[in-house]
C-alpha cells in the first residue's frame, strides 16, 4: 500500500513527530512510505501536526484516507486506522 505523509512546519511541536512516524513504519514495513506529492493518489495519507493547532495544508492532497496525529497519543488509533483499512481492501 502507498502511504503519503504531510508533515506541518514544525513551529511548535509538543512530541518527537519523527519518532511516533517511525513506529508505525515499523509496524507496516511490507508498506510504501513516501512524502504526500499533489499530483499522486495514495490509499492513505498521515497527516503529521506537531500541535493541537493541526496547521499542516493537507487540501490538495488526494487519497482514500486522511489519517492525523496530533500527539504522541494518537499512534495507537493511527495504526489501528491503517489496520482496519488493510483489512477492507
Amino acid at each position: 500500500m502507498n502511504i503519503g505523509i504531510k508533515y506541518c512546519g514544525g513551529c511548535n511541536p509538543h512530541y518527537d513527530r519523527t519518532s511516533v512516524l517511525n513506529k508505525i513504519k515499523r509496524l507496516f514495513k511490507d508498506d510504501k512510505f513516501e512524502y504526500a506529492k499533489e499530483n499522486k493518489f495514495y490509499e492513505i495519507i498521515i497527516i503529521i501536526d506537531g500541535c493541537s493547532r493541526a496547521c499542516a495544508d493537507h487540501s490538495s492532497l488526494k487519497c482514500k484516507e486522511k489519517i492525523f496525529i496530533k500527539s504522541e497519543s494518537d499512534y495507537q488509533n493511527a495504526a489501528d486506522l491503517i489496520s482496519k483499512y488493510k483489512n477492507i481492501e
